[in-house]
């Protein structure tokens, strides 16, 4: 737990140096990763 805790703080460190549109950049690249993986995951989307 205390390594998932500094590993967190130490990302936060970086992502408070970061330019906006990088920030906006990351959060919409996982965003749109993370409904792939779950729709992926459920089945919702299947490649044919």
């Amino acid at each position: 737990m205390l390594v998932v805790f500094s590993f967190l703080e130490r990302l936060k460190k970086r992502f408070l140096h970061m330019r906006l549109s990088a920030k906006v950049f990351l959060f919409i690249s996982a965003f749109l990763s993370a409904i792939l993986t779950i729709g992926l995951l459920t089945g919702e989307i299947v490649f044919r």
